[in-house]
């Protein structure tokens, strides 16, 4: 069985709408943080 802090993350991912996102995950010995932005649109 995956480790809790896998689990939640994969759910979070998974609850997340259809676009662009940048992800980032900080893993430590006995912890996980994430940080999850959706990407602004690029103008042209």
């Amino acid at each position: 069985q995956p480790p809790l802090r896998v689990v939640r993350f994969v759910q979070r991912v998974a609850r997340l709408r259809p676009g662009k996102y940048v992800l980032t995950l900080t893993l430590t010995d006995d912890r996980a943080f994430w940080t999850i932005q959706e990407m602004g649109q690029v103008e042209k």
